[in-house]
């Protein structure tokens, strides 16, 4: 009987054994499901990453060519400040340049009156006088023709005042 009751509880390890792997197989056979259920659900989101990676590649790439447009034009305009700005700095210095002569021809002008003036006795270099020499030196230095008299420019009125003046010295 010994046999007989050791026969009897292997079967009993056996079958609780048994019973053990049933149960694990109904869980993983759950779990199994559960994955195929979350499979199709996994599939739907990988297709729709790789539709919107798809669309993030497009984009990608026209926003590369409205990149190299924009480089283009922006270098075109670039350019065209480059050269503006050069001619700009140009057109500075020969400003300067010229204001530069201004100022010594008007110094030279000016120099040149204080000491007509001084010569001549102050009563005989009138006001009007020193005014036409004024627009005089203004001509010469192209601000203007200004007209003393509608039909004469400067020049012409100096002229006529020079006449004027030497024949009331030569009648004087």
């Amino acid at each position: 009987m010994v046999g007989s009751g050791l026969s009897i509880l292997i079967e009993l390890i056996v079958s609780l054994l048994l019973v053990v792997t049933i149960s694990y197989c109904f869980i993983v056979n759950r779990k199994l499901t559960a994955i195929r259920a979350d499979q199709s659900g996994l599939r739907q989101v990988i297709g729709e990453l790789n539709r919107s990676s798809e669309r993030a590649e497009l984009a990608i790439a026209e926003m590369r060519r409205a990149a190299q447009n924009i480089d283009q034009e922006m270098s075109g305009h670039v350019t065209a400040a480059h050269m503006a700005r050069d001619e700009l700095i140009e057109l500075v210095e020969r400003t300067k340049g010229v204001q530069m002569q201004i100022e010594k021809l008007t110094d030279v002008d000016l120099k040149a009156l204080q000491l007509v003036s001084k010569a001549a006795n102050a009563s005989s270099v009138s006001n009007e006088q020193l005014q036409l020499a004024k627009q005089l030196k203004r001509q010469r230095l192209g601000f203007g023709r200004e007209r003393v008299f509608p039909s004469q420019t400067v020049e012409n009125q100096a002229l006529t005042d020079d006449k004027q003046k030497r024949v009331a010295k030569g009648s004087g």
